[in-house]
């Protein structure tokens, strides 16, 4: 099309401008316009992902026919720019017309018409591909319907609902067709205090669901925005059950404008129980976040989470998880697959058998779990090993075992420390699962943990010295296993800290304990360190303590786990994790209500000196930030051989409210000082921990090594705005 616009303009500098112009305008007005559509984006496709288990899955006959129906529009304007190719500067327009007209003769004809008649039947099929048969809506389309549904189904937010007592999944996974056919038994009881004489679902649009509900009648069925209410015969009296069954289909058929990657695919199939179970109820979670969307349709703010409160009882009998649909539950899944694949879900495989040239698989979960569950399947090798009794197994492509052993290390180190520091491991095997890399993370079930292939298995880490991804990532989702699957959090502000930040934090401990130096850890300290403060830079609403964090992944991700492991350094190893096992102990599988972060608090504060008391105020209860420098640092050979150091250290204390505003406040804290023998500070040959009380002071130390840098705050314990002024250059006085 460039090409064409060149040729009809005589100037190539005027062709220039409006060919920039026109790319640039033209998406804009695609903008503005709510069209999202390849066909009408300038050189419009899919973005595609090279998998190694799985290829380009799904994505890549979209991006074929788009890529041919580009191409065929390009061919034909490059034969329209041959008809008026300038042979002559100073040929007028007109005269280019008629020599377009010598030019179209009859065999030019027909093969400019065979192009164009080719590229409508590919028109054509696109369209019905991508607007027909899998319709999508535009992100405008998509916010207006998120609008609405909140405003036509808010008022059912707080209904009672009865809650998922126990499920059977009945999984078949056809991956080479990207189908499946599911259906789960589910048992509800009635646990209010009243009669509940409706159940409401939220289903997927994705998918085609079935519900049947014994005695019930469908009195509401809203398909567009997949909203569904079920009246009953005869109420749901209190400490009633029902028994219901939902049967789900999904098919692929043909291609999607843009490729979501479904997770039925023909190697590598991830589905999580939310594809096959309808969330029961009005979906708070589906509304608007953004404050300034809110404002423009007429929308109430909305507050992240649910606001933190003491002693609660009916505030606290959901968790952030189920959000109050169930509680710890019994699960199993009967799942079949094709029959040179493996068939996975949470729990002991307690049968395998084939059938129909299909392989089936029936897992049992022992200890009560969340409703939330996992299905893969794929052509797997599997690497074992025991420990304990538990059953460690890494599924894995055939072509990706070089860290597969590193994993099961990993794991096993995993289970070490977390069952002698926090309590036993609930169930009798760990899988690892790789899946394809279309998606980039590692996520935590009861016992499994599919992670991607492209963190951790096509990364060749066999000679790797250094602590590195595998083992954090492993360590991290391990974790879970006690933060989250023994006990989770209430659904309000600090319930993420109970999971995610003490997950992260159990990482770094395990990554200490292979740590050959203390200076190593200052690497992960530093990754979390700064994903805390780049986040708060970014924050749009309100930055909160971390006993208060409402999801937010800055804080319970990255600052959480700086804390708690500089709280550990402070206080001691012995009495974090004492503090922590105290506090699962007391609610491990416990029903609701469920604990909050003020819980754990009274579990920590006993274990807190009191001259360190300040630091459960300043760390978790409050936006305490530092900002340490050094300004002088220097040394001196004594009489006695060894070597006098000095330093002149500035420290301030900054406190921050919600929306960013920092006090300077009077600082009273100790703080490390220390000195490295090399100019990369990888050693520490001396550190002392001091009480600075003044914004600025001196300090001198006799050492039995010459120092290159003098530091305060050297292994980066504490939430330092600025580390690059924490250590200078030991000049010699002689």
């Amino acid at each position: 099309m460039l090409v064409l616009i060149q040729v009809l303009l005589k100037n190539k500098y005027i062709g220039y401008f409006v060919s920039i112009l026109l790319l640039f305008v033209w998406d804009i007005a695609m903008f503005i316009m709510d069209i999202e559509s390849n066909m009408l984006r300038i050189d419009g496709a899919p973005t595609i992902v090279i998998s190694d288990m799985n290829a380009f899955g799904p994505a890549l006959k979209s991006l074929l026919w788009f890529k041919g129906y580009w191409l065929l529009f390009s061919i034909i304007c490059v034969l329209i720019a041959g008809l008026f190719w300038n042979r002559d500067k100073a040929e007028s327009f007109k005269n280019r017309i008629k020599n377009a007209k010598k030019q179209l003769t009859p065999s030019f004809t027909y093969i400019l018409l065979g192009i164009f008649a080719t590229w409508i039947v590919v028109l054509g099929y696109i369209y019905y591909n991508t607007q027909i048969v899998n319709k999508y809506l535009t992100a405008d389309q998509q916010e207006k319907l998120t609008v609405e549904y909140e405003k036509k189904y808010k008022k059912y937010e707080h209904i009672n609902l009865p809650k998922i007592q126990k499920i059977h999944y009945f999984v078949d996974l056809f991956p080479y067709r990207r189908s499946f056919d599911a259906k789960a038994i589910a048992t509800l009881a009635n646990e209010t205090n009243t009669a509940i004489d409706a159940i409401h679902f939220n289903t997927n649009s994705n998918f085609k669901t079935v519900i049947n509900i014994p005695n019930a009648v469908l009195e509401l069925n809203d398909s567009i925005m997949g909203y569904r209410i079920y009246k009953l015969n005869k109420a749901l009296l209190p400490d009633e059950e029902i028994e219901i069954e939902v049967n789900t289909n999904y098919t692929a058929k043909g291609f999607k404008n843009n490729v979501d990657n479904s997770g039925v695919i023909n190697n590598g199939t991830f589905l999580n129980n939310g594809s096959i179970f309808p969330g029961l109820g009005y979906a708070a979670s589906a509304e608007l976040s953004d404050k300034n969307l809110r404002k423009k349709y007429d929308l109430p703010p909305k507050d992240r989470m649910p606001a933190l409160t003491s002693n609660c009882t009916d505030k606290c009998m959901s968790n952030y998880i189920s959000n109050g649909r169930s509680d710890f539950i019994k699960i199993e899944t009967t799942i079949s697959t094709a029959s040179d694949q493996i068939a996975i879900a949470p729990g002991s495989l307690t049968k395998k058998w084939n059938e129909n040239d299909r392989t089936y698989f029936h897992y049992n979960l022992e200890q009560p779990s969340l409703n939330f569950v996992n299905f893969v399947s794929a052509k797997y090798k599997i690497k074992t090993r025991k420990w304990k009794g538990v059953d460690l197994e890494v599924y894995y492509d055939e072509k990706h075992e070089i860290n597969t052993d590193m994993m099961l290390d990993a794991v096993a180190r995993s289970l070490n420390y977390y069952t002698e520091n926090f309590g036993p491991y609930m169930h009798k095997q760990c899988r690892i699962i790789e899946f394809p890399r279309y998606r980039s993370f590692a996520q935590a079930f009861p016992g499994t943990m599919p992670y991607s292939e492209s963190i951790g298995f096509i990364i060749n880490l066999e000679d790797e010295n250094d602590n590195n991804v595998v083992d954090a990532v492993v360590a991290h989702e391990m974790a879970h296993q006690w933060w989250a699957h023994q006990v989770v959090g209430a659904n309000m502000q600090g319930g993420t800290m109970l999971s995610e930040a003490f997950s992260e934090y159990a990482s770094l401990m395990t990554m200490k304990s292979i740590s050959k130096t203390a200076v190593k850890m200052r690497e992960f300290v530093k990754y979390n360190h700064d994903r805390y403060l780049i986040g708060r830079g970014q924050e749009l609403n309100k930055e909160q303590p971390l006993y208060k964090v409402e999801n937010q992944q800055y804080i319970h991700y990255g600052k959480g786990s700086v804390l708690l492991y500089a709280l550990q350094d402070y206080i001691g190893e012995d009495k974090v994790n004492t503090a922590m096992r105290n506090f699962l102990e007391e609610y491990r599988y416990k029903k609701p209500p469920y604990p909050t972060s003020l819980d754990f608090l009274r579990h920590l504060n006993p274990q807190v000196p009191d001259s360190l008391n300040y630091l459960v105020t300043d760390w978790i209860k409050k936006i305490t930030l530092y900002d340490n420098r050094i300004k002088k640092a220097s040394y001196k050979k004594q009489p006695n051989g060894k070597y006098k150091i000095v330093m002149t250290v500035e420290s301030k204390k900054l406190i921050a409210d919600t929306i960013g505003i920092e006090k300077e406040v009077k600082i009273n804290d100790w703080v490390d000082l220390g000195a490295f023998s090399d100019m990369d500070e990888k050693n520490l040959i001396f550190e002392k921990r001091v009480k600075i009380n003044q914004p600025k002071m001196d300090f001198s130390f006799e050492i039995d090594t010459i120092p290159a840098k003098l530091a305060i705050d050297p292994r980066r314990l504490l939430i330092d705005r600025v580390y690059k002024d924490n250590s200078k250059t030991a000049e010699e006085i002689l």
